[in-house]
């Protein structure tokens, strides 16, 4: 009987750690957001889907840790080799559904970041228009200030207040 591998053994558990790892990071992540009253509720709920990827993300992780501990021995036991590839076969195909939804978890985190930004950038916009505004009243330089402020709404868009 030829000995196991530990090589595989060694990557196994060692996945095993690090899924096992990262769902208790996730945990105590989303323990620590539900105590902050001040989220927002898009924000509450984009952690908690975050949490929900992440988690899966962590227990395929967990899954291919266990198939390669597991895979040392059925190589050793298998009856025919098809049972071997058929075994590997779904090791990469859930290698692939964890490469997807990671790729997921990045495409989801900066589209929502992307949002939260833009809106940064349109307040910031907006505090130095009222900024200078303000400054040119100071100085005498501006007219009343209910003629002379355009509007900048949500999307970005400027329109004067003149019509």
């Amino acid at each position: 009987m030829p000995a196991v591998d530990s090589i595989g053994q060694i990557v196994g558990l060692s996945l095993l750690l690090l899924g096992g790892g990262m769902m208790w990071l996730q945990k105590a992540t989303w323990e620590r957001a539900e105590r902050n009253a001040r989220l927002a509720a898009a924000e509450r709920d984009f952690l908690r889907r975050k949490l929900r990827r992440r988690n899966l993300v962590g227990m395929i992780i967990v899954g291919l840790g266990v198939m390669f501990v597991a895979g040392a021995y059925i190589e050793i036991l298998a009856i025919s080799a098809w049972w071997l590839i058929g075994y590997w076969f779904l090791a990469g195909l859930a290698c692939l559904w964890l490469t997807l939804l990671a790729g997921a978890d990045m495409l989801a985190a900066w589209h929502f970041y992307g949002k939260q930004r833009d809106r940064v950038q349109l307040e910031e916009l907006k505090l130095r228009y009222q900024a200078r505004m303000a400054e040119k009243r100071a100085q005498g330089e501006g007219d009343s200030p209910a003629t002379d402020q355009p509007t900048i709404d949500d999307n970005g868009s400027s329109a004067s207040s003149e019509r």
